[in-house]
């Protein structure tokens, strides 16, 4: 968000509670999930946004949020690219079974239920999940993110925590109220 409000011409400020950049997405799997992405392409798997939003549904079961299931779908190929234009890598070998965790040179895998009984009836099974290399970890997202954070000009403070929004008459959202350098301020 910071680096897209920033190419849209806005002054940035992000506010980052931790010490570092990507807390506990640093240790984590590293992959996102999507269908019809160049490198299933590349490696002859047939996949559409119309069967990974089936196998979402049937995995999310009655209580899915629809709506926000169907932008995930619709949107999985736009954001595997916008994380290729920041500099995120997902080369290395295609696995046509379950991902791993943390294996380094693994970019495509199965990542859960996909070639369960429950999934196969309503979606094609096909490796959905995209690891972030060369960690294989969130590691492969957050050093790259970071970077194009740096690079948009927007301005990082860490070791800051808001605490409020500050709105004006309206209800418009104006600032923010953030601990941070040892007291509260108002940005």
């Amino acid at each position: 968000a910071s680096v897209h409000a920033a190419e849209l011409g806005a002054n940035v400020l992000v506010l980052e509670q931790n010490y570092r950049v990507g807390g506990s997405a640093n240790t984590a799997g590293g992959s996102i999930s999507g269908a019809g992405y160049k490198i299933q392409k590349e490696a002859g798997i047939e996949d559409s946004a119309e069967n990974f939003l089936n196998y979402m549904m049937q995995m999310a079961g009655p209580s899915a949020n629809v709506d926000a299931l169907k932008l995930i779908a619709e949107q999985s190929e736009d954001i595997y690219n916008w994380c290729l234009e920041q500099g995120i890598d997902f080369s290395g070998e295609v696995l046509e079974a379950h991902l791993p965790d943390g294996e380094e040179g693994i970019c495509l895998g199965y990542t859960g239920n996909e070639l369960s009984r429950e999934a196969q009836k309503v979606a094609t099974p096909a490796p959905r999940g995209h690891v972030a290399q060369p960690e294989a970890t969130g590691m492969g997202f957050f050093r790259p993110l970071k970077a194009a954070v740096e690079g948009s000009g927007a301005e990082v403070l860490y070791e800051a925590v808001a605490t409020s929004l500050i709105t004006d008459e309206n209800g418009r959202v104006i600032g923010v109220c953030a601990d941070y350098d040892g007291g509260s301020k108002n940005v």
